[in-house]
Parts: C-alpha cells; structure tokens; sequence
C-alpha cells in the first residue's frame, strides 16, 4: 500500500475560486479603461467643452473683457483680446491671444476620430471663425457638434450662457 504524504502542499479549489472571482471583477473595471468606446469618449470631451463654455461666459463678465471661442482640426482653444485690439477684430493676427491661465480654458486636443465645430450662431451659420463672449454677459445662442465615426453630440448654448449636451440620432 502507498502511503498518503500528509505534507503535500498545494492551493484548495475554494482559494482558487476565490481568486477566479477577485481577477474577473477586477478586469470587469480594467478592460472598459483600456478600450473605451466611442460614444463615452464622445459624450465626455461634449460635457468637458460645455462646461468650459459656460465658465468662458462668466470669466468675461467677471472680468469684464471679451473672450472667444474657436476650433482647428485638431482640437479648441479660447482666446483674449489683446490690448489696443479693435472690436472687430477675429482672429490671432487681429489681436487675440489663446488664453493660457486658467485651467479649465486651456487649449484642448480632441481625442483621434473627433472633431469639434462651430454648428450655428444664433439661427445663422458662423459669420466667423470665432465666438465671441461679451463682458456684459449678452451672448449670442450658440450649437456647436462633437462628432466621431459612429456618433454626435450637439452644446446649444442660450442666452443665459448655460449650456446643454444632447446626443444626435438615436
């Protein structure tokens, strides 16, 4: 007869159930981080600009100067005018200077695959490539559109300067 060797070392099945079920919920938060999809990203960088537009909004009137507003391909930033800039004036080589003190107006890069544009000023379509924030605080209506491959998101800005993130399409 063999002999059973008391001493015998190994790992019960309940320890490694155990570390079966800590691994899969572990992953189960790991693995949405590291492939996001389009829509979350999409619906983040829209949140992310809507807020920094009303800030924009309230940073002029608190500060009493006109800010702007404008996209690139590559991403926005926000702008001030520089002093002894006439008032019609829309552009960098006019007299604007991206904005470079304030954490939430910094310039922003949108993520590959999304872009951000200018939808409308008002009912119209942008008469310029900027848009502008008054210090008296009466801001145009404002849509702008983040867009991806697969999905859109629209900030419609009111005369209130609040700003509101809607999904396009279903």
């Amino acid at each position: 007869m063999e002999s059973v060797n008391c001493c015998a070392r190994g790992f019960t099945l309940l320890e490694v159930l155990v570390l079966v079920a800590v691994l899969a919920i572990a992953s189960a938060f790991v693995v949405p981080n590291l492939f996001p999809d389009e829509q979350r990203v999409l619906q983040r960088e829209a949140a992310r600009l809507g807020d920094a537009m009303q800030h924009a909004a309230l940073t002029a009137q608190w500060q009493g100067e006109y800010l702007a507003w404008g996209a690139d391909p590559e991403g926005y930033r926000f702008y001030r005018r520089a002093s002894g800039a006439t008032a019609g004036a829309s552009n960098e080589a006019s007299g604007w200077v991206v904005l470079e003190d304030d954490d939430v107006l910094l310039p922003h890069r949108m993520p590959s695959g999304a872009q951000v544009a200018l939808l409308r000023v008002g009912l119209q379509p942008p008469r310029d490539t900027l848009f502008l924030f008054r210090p008296d605080g009466a801001n145009e209506p404002y849509t702008i559109v983040v867009s991806g491959t697969q999905s859109s998101y629209t900030i419609a800005g009111d005369p209130l300067n609040r700003a509101a993130v809607a999904r396009v399409g279903p």
